[in-house]
């Protein structure tokens, strides 16, 4: 658990077979790499929560949930999730001739 300015985080095992095999010392680099690759946003404390959320995702495959606490006494935690991705663009209807 972390605490930063006005919200805690914790990360949780949530399956501790696959969160050993996301913290093996040979995902190393991919982890780093990911972590590096979503260090986004406009500030510090987003910049940190997309770094995270790119390591361990929504913890399905990772084995390993992100929470955040959203009251002002720092005790409910909820889970934060990687954002969606974007719908896909309209397809504009092809006419055909006949």
């Amino acid at each position: 658990m972390v605490e930063a300015g006005d919200t805690r985080f914790a990360l949780v095992v949530t399956d501790p077979k696959k969160a050993s095999a996301t913290l093996n010392m040979l995902n190393t680099d991919k982890n780093e790499q990911a972590y590096n690759d979503n260090l986004k946003g406009k500030t510090f404390q987003e910049q940190i929560i997309n770094a995270v959320l790119g390591v361990v995702g929504d913890g399905s495959q990772s084995g390993i949930t992100f929470y955040k606490t959203d009251d002002k006494d720092k005790v409910n935690f909820v889970k934060v999730e990687p954002p969606k991705p974007p719908p896909p663009p309209e397809k504009k209807d092809e006419k055909k001739p006949f």
